[in-house]
């Protein structure tokens, strides 16, 4: 989350005051237009066209910290902490109690990892704009960005909340505290009361997401970042979320299946067994078999269900979301479904080719088995993240 300007949030959140910016009562209404111009686009999410208009204004208005705070911001937007962090120093140096400009240094020292400098400029932020709820939320983020929350940093969400109860960036930030310190409850209950007050808020939409994924709740995640997808297709990381879901739910199925295939390998050794089964034993083998197969197929019908109850006509487009190892191991998944199936019938007839029937299928079980072995080792080895969240 990137902090709100002080034209977003006006003179309580830290905003530039008139004429502190170094700007005389003579600045013309042009020179206005360009900073409220920038200004506009940073709020609108357009940080590399606010970053274009502000380049040639401060070269001419260095000393301009409005400016210099904007173009941190945007800088921070469009993902350059460096620059951000030059920005907000220069500003520093022009008014050392302007805490917006303190909260600037801290967000680009937290994306760089600095994170105890972070929380020293936050606090510098708090002790100067005590009454300012983004001054508190600053702290709370740099904990959220180094994933461990202090008591400092909960304590200062709880108070940005507590002066902010009707901002939904302040729900926002506890949810992500909650989520932070895994209490899926809290941050689920924050993320809802956020959306409440911004339907559009598109983070919000999407670590809600997380939080069900997390919960187990794969299909209603599922629909929470087609949603996603739907309000804002360029919301890169809800596409890399639902792809996180679909690899989840078919690991899933990959684990269900080889406790099958172990079964049906165990079952084939017994059935080969010299002397035979008596039928009563034989019998025990069919029905554990018929069992497995059972449960699997309810595994996959309820998943299935559950996703298409959640998305709706937007299930093809969930599948196709599916990376391209993924939609291979789904066909080997199928295949599997079939074979198995084949294995079972075998079981029951009285054929003398069933036993032959039986080995063939088993082949194929171990090689799908292989494969979804593959699948996985591959994911791990390319080391894909699982389902994000936006700080």
């Amino acid at each position: 989350m990137v902090d709100r300007t002080g034209d977003e949030t006006g003179d309580e959140a830290g905003g530039v005051p008139g004429g502190a910016d170094g700007e005389t009562g003579r600045e013309t209404s042009e020179t206005e237009r360009v900073l409220e111009l920038a200004a506009a686009y940073v709020s609108a999410g357009r940080h590399r066209e606010a970053l274009a208009l502000l380049g040639p204004y401060l070269a001419g208005h260095a000393d301009s910290e409005r400016a210099l705070c904007l173009a941190s911001q945007a800088a921070l937007g469009s993902g350059d902490p460096e620059r951000a962090l030059r920005a907000a120093e220069r500003a520093l140096q022009l008014n050392p109690e302007n805490e917006w400009s303190w909260r600037l240094v801290a967000s680009a020292l937290a994306k760089l990892g600095r994170f105890d400098d972070a929380r020293e400029a936050s606090s510098v932020a708090q002790g100067l704009a005590p009454a300012s709820w983004l001054a508190h939320l600053s702290l709370a983020q740099v904990d959220v960005f180094a994933q461990c929350i202090t008591p400092d940093g909960d304590a200062a969400a709880i108070e940005a909340v507590r002066l902010a109860p009707l901002e939904p960036d302040a729900h926002f930030m506890s949810a992500n505290v909650a989520l932070a310190k895994n209490d899926l409850q809290g941050a689920e209950s924050a993320y809802r009361t956020t959306l409440r007050l911004n339907p559009q808020h598109t983070a919000a939409r999407n670590n809600l997401s997380v939080v069900m994924l997390r919960s187990g709740r794969a299909a209603d995640a599922a629909g929470g970042f087609l949603d996603v997808l739907a309000t804002d297709p360029t919301f890169a990381l809800a596409l890399q979320n639902v792809r996180a879901a679909s690899s989840n739910a078919l690991s899933r199925l990959f684990r269900l299946f080889a406790i099958a295939t172990t079964l049906a390998g165990y079952a084939l050794v017994i059935l080969l067994l010299e002397p035979p089964l008596t039928e009563q034993a034989q019998l025990v083998v069919q029905c554990s078999l018929l069992l497995v197969a059972v449960v699997s197929a309810a595994a996959v019908v309820i998943d299935l269900v559950r996703l298409r109850r959640t998305t709706g006509r937007r299930l093809y487009a969930y599948l196709l979301h599916l990376p391209r190892i993924d939609r291979y191991s789904t066909g080997f998944v199928i295949l599997f479904v079939l074979v198995y199936g084949l294995m079972v019938t075998a079981c029951f007839t009285a054929l003398p080719q069933s036993t032959l029937l039986y080995g063939a299928c088993w082949v194929l079980l171990a090689v799908s088995a292989a494969v979804s072995g593959a699948h996985d080792s591959r994911r791990q080895k390319s080391r894909r993240p699982g389902a994000r969240h936006q700080h």
